[in-house]
């Protein structure tokens, strides 16, 4: 069952239990069936980036080795049959609840002209504390909510339908000879027309999203069912005329996001994460929720970029595809590129500050023999700041300086810098001024959002 890591204690030693663990961390030692489910799910482990290692210190008094799971920037959890029995993995993020929610909502709600979400809103978080995958289906409905109430729009649509002695819009002739006459039904005239209808593709998009929101919570506790199953209902009810189709994600190439219709960009932006990113298998004839996988490195990539791009305006470039720059490798003038993830720009345009996001650096381990800079929680290389520096001296960039920004989960001082000791701006004697900025998701988000925003404003000189 996805969605709790409550384990049964009446379970033997030797049984499938369920295992839970936090991201770039460690599993309780595994028993032998556990170990051996896990050997044969290597697909499962690649995709939510475990690793099976040794646990050293039980080994040494154990007979035989002792393994664990590891875990690194890939949160979520999987479904494993082994044996005739259901293995649970749960990775759980380091930031839980309303913050993990609010991280969430600034990195995939698109919406530029509305401030992300606010966590007074009525949004049930406790009950749901520890299920990754029921926050984000709860912060869907909650965004479908608001959707539906306000834009939710009918367009016309292109029918095709036999209609009783009449006709309407265009008759098709050759349905009519082959069909209606050989049967003597001359009365009965095929025809094409535009129709206005909810029944449209962005429409069906967000049913089928909400189907899949179903299917995922029916694999949940009981305690959760609870809270989303009658949401979910409500929000159906909302849906009502509109057909369930299935879809793919190469669907919403066909959808104009423009006019009155531009409102749907932000939410199909959550509705193609979730068909993405929620995995089903068809056990049966049976369609069962199998996996969740979120990259946490690039949630907060996309998260910091959504805070930028909401506070800062047009002064923040966020598009990954003005973010990408050339560079030439001699003699045979090889063409590589780099790519930022954010750059923040003055009031003529010119580069006032490049932005890098550093989140697994921070605690994934350095090799022993590598310098690094020790920060609030973590730690950086120093191949992070001479690359910061070399972004921003490119050719067709010219910062005077550079913001690197990593997470801080412990409550310590979330910001340290400037750097100053490298690399000169492009045309002058000035040094290229790396500040190293944190963001404390760990504490009250939105206060340390604020206090992020401010100190990069004052670096970029806004």
């Amino acid at each position: 069952m996805i969605g709790s890591a409550v384990v049964d204690e009446n379970l033997t030693k030797e049984s499938l239990r369920p295992i839970s663990l936090e991201e770039y961390g460690r599993s309780e030692p595994l028993n032998d069936r556990q170990w051996r489910a896990l050997q044969a799910a290597k697909d499962v482990r690649q995709r939510l980036s475990l690793s099976l290692v040794l646990d050293t210190q039980t080994s040494q008094g154990s007979d035989r080795p002792v393994m664990q799971l590891a875990a690194s920037h890939i949160v979520g959890a999987a479904q494993i049959e082994h044996e005739g029995e259901t293995l649970t993995i749960y990775v759980t993020p380091k930031v839980q609840g309303a913050n993990f929610l609010t991280m969430f909502d600034y990195a995939y709600w698109a919406d530029q002209s509305a401030e992300p979400l606010r966590l007074e809103d009525p949004i049930s978080l406790a009950r749901l504390s520890g299920n990754v995958i029921g926050l984000v289906i709860r912060l869907f409905l909650y965004r479908l909510e608001q959707f539906t109430r306000r834009h939710l729009r009918r367009d016309y649509v292109l029918r095709r339908e036999p209609l009783n002695s009449r006709v309407r819009g265009k008759i098709l002739t050759q349905e009519y000879l082959r069909h209606s006459l050989p049967r003597l039904r001359d009365h009965v005239v095929p025809c094409q027309f535009s129709e206005l209808s909810r029944d449209t593709l962005s429409n069906r998009i967000l049913l089928w999203t909400l189907h899949l929101c179903a299917r995922a919570a029916a694999s949940f506790p009981p305690e959760h069912r609870r809270v989303l199953l009658p949401q979910i209902a409500a929000r159906r009810q909302a849906l009502g005329g509109i057909t369930l189709t299935p879809i793919r994600p190469s669907d919403f190439a066909r959808v104009r996001y423009t006019g009155l219709h531009a409102v749907y960009r932000p939410i199909h932006a959550l509705c193609v994460f979730i068909i993405k990113q929620f995995l089903f298998e068809n056990r049966a004839g049976e369609v069962e929720f199998r996996e969740f996988a979120l990259d946490m490195n690039d949630l907060f990539e996309r998260f910091v970029r959504g805070v930028l791009r909401t506070r800062l305006g047009r002064r923040f470039v966020a598009d990954k595809r003005r973010l990408t720059w050339p560079y030439h490798l001699k003699p045979d003038g090889h063409r590589k590129h780099i790519e930022l993830d954010g750059l923040i720009r003055g009031e003529a345009g010119q580069a006032r500050c490049i932005v890098e996001c550093k989140y697994h650096e921070i605690w994934e381990p350095a090799p022993g023999d590598e310098d690094v800079l020790e920060v609030s929680g973590g730690r950086l290389r120093n191949t992070e700041i001479f690359q910061s520096i070399a972004y921003a001296t490119h050719r067709d960039i010219r910062a005077p300086s550079a913001v690197l920004v990593y997470p801080v989960v412990e409550g310590d001082t979330p910001i340290v810098g400037p750097i100053i000791d490298f690399g000169l701006q492009p045309g002058g004697d000035e040094p290229v001024s790396v500040f190293v900025v944190g963001v404390d998701i760990g504490g009250h988000l939105r206060d340390s959002v604020d206090a992020f925003v401010e100190q990069v404003r004052n670096v970029a000189d806004l």
